[in-house]
């Protein structure tokens, strides 16, 4: 039986998720296999993509596919502290 609320200490993961509903997720991810979880993490990995991409195309109205995607790598690459490798070439700089 699952206590109605969570034990002292315990931080939700979304207020908008009751303590229930969390552990029911909780279990049913423990239960996934391995592949399964990989391509959820993918799914989230692309979608997070194309919102990143959606959001420079805002701010780069001029540029095209090509150069929003060197944009994004660019910042991935900067997230980690590390440049673009230069065997990869020039990017095409924006317009």
């Amino acid at each position: 039986m699952v206590p109605a609320r969570p034990p002292p200490g315990y931080v939700l993961m979304s207020e908008a998720t009751s303590y229930e509903e969390e552990l029911e997720l909780l279990d049913a991810y423990r239960k996934m296999g391995p592949w399964e979880k990989l391509r959820i993490m993918g799914d989230l990995s692309r979608a997070s993509d194309e919102l990143a991409l959606v959001w420079l195309a805002v701010f780069h109205p001029a540029a095209n596919a090509q150069q929003l995607g060197w944009l994004l790598l660019e910042r991935k690459f900067a997230a980690e502290g590390r440049p673009l490798p230069r065997s990869w070439g020039a990017p095409h700089r924006l317009p």
